[in-house]
């Protein structure tokens, strides 16, 4: 049983898994709110299913990857134009602080070519904080820089993007995308039949780093 809000839905799982939905970073502060609710009613759950899929972004939510860390972490670079030359860019390095409680369990992060725009914004720092593993496919890739929109002759209005981002290795997220450290396809048959392989290979990693963590206890 899902607890459905307007951008982000949860719930947990007999196993004692817990599972929130962020299907749109359109929201502002209402989002923020949501999860934060939604991490709240989940903070007993022994592992955090986050499900970023087909989300197609909005507006930065770094203060939501801050509820994961536990300190001032360096997530990649921004380059951003700074001369009329074409190699004319300035590098500043970029990072998210913690915020709020942190959320000490294994989170599987589910994301797939629809996943874009903040939503990349987003994978790409929830990729370095600690316990997080990303499952699905590779990430559209149109995580770009701040536009500049410029008129052409014929009337078109063309958005140019003045920079770009890149990734703790620097490697460019633009065409790139984010790359899963478990790929996982879902194919027509899996649609027609009702099954989410993405969402099972999920559960099944986050009940194995638990079972591995109870072992190393005792």
């Amino acid at each position: 049983m899902l607890t459905k809000q307007q951008f982000v839905d949860f719930g947990r799982y007999p196993s004692g898994l817990g599972y929130i939905h962020i299907h749109s970073f359109e929201g502002r502060e209402e989002i923020t709110k949501e999860f934060d609710h939604a991490l709240d009613s989940l903070r007993d759950t022994s592992g955090l299913v986050l499900d970023i899929r087909d989300n197609p972004g909005g507006f930065n939510h770094d203060d939501i990857v801050g509820r994961f860390l536990h300190k001032n972490t360096f997530v990649g670079y921004s380059y951003i134009k700074n001369g009329t030359r074409h190699n004319d860019l300035e590098r500043r390095k970029n990072y998210i602080e913690p915020r709020g409680w942190e959320y000490k369990q294994p989170v599987a992060l589910l994301v797939n070519d629809r996943t874009g725009s903040a939503a990349d914004l987003f994978t790409r720092g929830m990729r370095e904080a600690p316990r997080v593993t990303t499952i699905g496919t590779t990430t559209h890739g149109n995580l770009s820089g701040v536009e500049l929109y410029a008129v052409l002759p014929c009337g078109l209005v063309v958005r140019i993007s003045n920079g770009y981002l890149s990734d703790t290795k620097d490697r460019s997220i633009e065409i790139n995308g984010n790359v899963p450290d478990i790929a996982v396809e879902t194919s027509i048959q899996d649609y027609l039949n009702g099954r989410d392989p993405v969402l099972e290979r999920a559960s099944e990693v986050l009940l194995t780093s638990l079972q591995r963590a109870a072992k190393s206890v005792h």
